[in-house]
């Protein structure tokens, strides 16, 4: 009780998120909402009526309770007002848009993806004012790279709302784009847009993204190697457009992503280094003044540069709160600093609190808050580097044990070498900060920016290097998947044992011992269940063909590549507790094979590339289950005189207009039908597919 006294803002950022979870939970009548709103102000105002002493403190919590649902009903509030701010106009209507670009071109495998802000729609009937933000896919292009933000372009398409491709335990790309504001998505070919113009005036966004492009190029002209130069940008500045997926997943492998994304580390790198050269002015009370906004102007300058993206605006903000506070003489409880500024972003933008980022970047720092002090005082070694080492390893454990639940939930998988990869990475990350730092300061230096650079070079070199050699122990990587409810018990069994450990209690250790053995029955559902599991499911992915084939304990697999199979089903294996699949014959590797085989009693058929052979068979083929993918589009008449099948599935590697005109044969001919671009996954489970499709 004492510690919710000791942090207000805590109080208040727990009914702002209780607020945006009821708002994604379920739907509030608008007079419930305002009921809500006015008893809210009654409380506080009858709070604030009540003049004598003593009744005042023994109702004390009607204004605390008055506030937590003013602040619980304003999130609601915003909830909907982000939402409703956010819709995308002219949703399925072909026509022409004008479009303000907001982002730079990000380079994608076949195309570039720009992020844009619609400002006007024109049809074959009127022009008219149109909003909403959309991602804009342009066939690759050398003139997409020359646009920047607040370009306005002409452009002739028809805006799709997002869709996820719906895979068992799969990513929900919609929901993802809808929380980041994103309404549509189109395709442009190259000539299916120009330029018209600028937008007038300056957006703070677009602003410091070009700021931030200006200060990456100064990184050109410099012999950088492209793997040391673009892991630079990142750890620098936040431009992440040149990492290649092989090196992300370098990163991700071995627990050090962090440093590729400005967030708190950067900024506290740079914060505490401005304290330190800064701490002659901490003579008096007007120059702690003077060094609290020098330290604020120049952290929110660093923020401005690397793009403002969210994980650095947080971090900024927390430092900016604790600048404010030691201005002031004060040390302010660091919890309530971190509540205050998750306060002010949810705020801002509700649908934060969904963010992984959001979600990760405060666990970290809340796990090195608490538990780094407690570490590090189990051990005081007397020489300083044996200190330094204790220090970054208790700040490593503290970080990753404060995150340790949202990474199982999220990625199923734990890291196995985090410390052996941060001794490296952090100290390399830290010289490389201060090493940009002067990079920039003599860049028009000639020999001088030259040394800077090799010394930067070559760090990178290590830290880029010892990510290598560290992915290529054994086991890397261990896969621990658990569910949401598996988190939350994880995370109360922690609180119990702490509080076991400071008060011998055998409350807290019989809730220690409930909580355990709710994850492990939880764990043991999922696998029985798995273990009677029978399914045929033909994943969601738009280039390849996965079909997955699971009978208990066994699990086989087809697919025409292996990693895309991986990628698209690994989540649900691992959420299903199962290994990966036995490849049976690695089908497609030989092209021109069908593969038929029987499941559950029943046939499934995948025909190859030298399908037009079937149409010497003297008679068609029954089979029960026919899934069409690897692009594989023959004509329906030639389909059907080959085989008869009891379902026909076409999955995303097919074109949406063939697959139409196949479910139309279908229907006439009374065949289930399933496409899998347009209702998501196909999951068979024994029943009786006819009746069901």
């Amino acid at each position: 009780m004492n510690f919710l006294l000791r942090t207000p803002f805590l109080r208040l950022l727990l009914a702002v998120m209780a607020g945006i979870g009821v708002y994604n939970a379920v739907h509030v009548p608008a007079w419930a909402v305002w009921t809500a709103g006015g008893l809210s102000v009654a409380l506080v105002a009858v709070s604030y009526g009540i003049r004598a002493v003593g009744l005042r403190y023994r109702y004390r919590w009607l204004f605390g309770c008055g506030a937590g649902l003013f602040f619980m009903v304003l999130s609601y509030v915003l909830c909907a007002w982000q939402e409703e701010r956010q819709t995308f106009d002219h949703v399925d209507e072909p026509g022409i848009f004008l479009v303000e670009v907001e982002r730079f071109p990000v380079e994608k495998a076949r195309s570039y993806l720009v992020e844009v802000r619609v400002r006007q729609f024109a049809d074959s009937v009127s022009l008219r004012a149109s909003r909403g933000r959309g991602y804009v896919y342009f066939e690759k292009d050398s003139a997409v790279l020359s646009l920047a933000p607040g370009d306005r372009l002409l452009v002739e398409a028809c805006f799709s709302p997002p869709r996820s491709l719906n895979n068992l335990g799969g990513f929900d790309y919609a929901r993802y784009l809808k929380r980041k504001g994103i309404g549509a998505t189109t395709y442009v070919p190259a000539d299916g847009w120009r330029v018209v113009g600028r937008a007038e005036g300056f957006t703070v966004m677009g602003l410091a993204q070009q700021w931030q492009r200006r200060l990456v190029d100064v990184f050109r002209r410099f012999d950088f190697s492209q793997e040391n130069f673009a892991v630079l940008a990142a750890l620098s500045f936040g431009y992440v457009d040149e990492l290649d997926p092989d090196l992300r997943e370098r990163y991700n492998v071995t627990g050090i992503t962090h440093i590729l994304a400005v967030s708190g580390m950067h900024v506290g790198i740079i914060y505490f280094l401005l304290d330190f050269l800064l701490r002659f002015l901490d003579r008096s009370r007007p120059l702690r003044r003077l060094k609290a906004a020098v330290i604020l102007l120049l952290i929110w300058s660093y923020a401005f540069i690397t793009g403002l993206p969210p994980s650095a605006f947080r971090a900024t903000l927390m430092f900016s709160l604790v600048a404010v506070g030691r201005m002031f003489g004060g040390q302010a409880s660091i919890y309530n600093t971190l509540s205050m500024s998750a306060f002010f972003m949810l705020l801002v933008d509700p649908n934060l609190l969904f963010h992984v980022g959001f979600q990760l970047s405060y666990a970290a720092v809340v796990g090195i808050v608490y538990l780094q002090p407690r570490m590090a005082r189990l051990w005081s070694p007397r020489s300083l580097p044996a200190r330094w080492l204790w220090e970054l390893l208790t700040v490593s454990v503290a970080a990753q044990a404060g995150t340790l639940p949202l990474t199982l939930y999220y990625f199923q998988t734990f890291p196995n070498y985090f410390l052996l990869t941060n001794l490296v990475a952090i100290p390399a990350s830290t010289l490389v900060l201060y090493g940009t730092v002067c990079l920039l300061l003599v860049a028009g230096v000639p020999y001088v920016s030259g040394a800077v650079a090799w010394l930067l070079d070559g760090v990178l070199t290590v830290m880029n290097g010892s990510v290598g050699l560290v992915q290529l122990l054994p086991a890397p990587v261990s896969v621990v998947a658990f569910t949401g409810w598996q988190c939350v018990l994880l995370v109360v069994g922690c609180c119990l044992l702490r509080h076991r450990i400071r008060t011998p209690s055998y409350a807290a250790l019989a809730g220690l011992l409930c909580c355990v053995s709710g994850i492990v029955f939880i764990d043991t559902a999922i696998r029985w269940d798995t273990v009677r599991t029978r399914r045929l499911i033909v994943y969601a992915s738009y280039h390849d063909t996965h079909v997955g084939l699971i009978a208990g304990g066994r699990h086989c697999a087809y697919t025409s590549n292996r990693d895309e199979l991986y990628k698209t089903a690994g989540d649900y294996w691992n959420g299903r507790r199962m290994g990966g699949p036995m490849l049976l014959n690695a089908p497609f590797d030989a092209p021109g094979g069908d593969v038929c085989a029987t499941f559950l009693g029943r046939t499934v058929l995948i025909p190859g590339a030298d399908f037009y052979n079937w149409h010497r068979a003297a008679a068609p083929l029954d089979v029960d289950f026919l899934i069409l993918g690897n692009g594989l589009m023959p004509r329906a008449e030639e389909l059907f005189a080959c085989i008869r099948p009891g379902c026909v599935v076409a999955d995303c590697t097919v074109a949406p207009w063939y697959a139409r005109e196949l479910g139309q044969h279908c229907r006439e001919r009374g065949i289930a039908f399933h496409s899998v671009r347009e209702r998501g996954t196909f999951v068979w489970e024994g029943e009786d597919y006819l009746r069901e499709l």
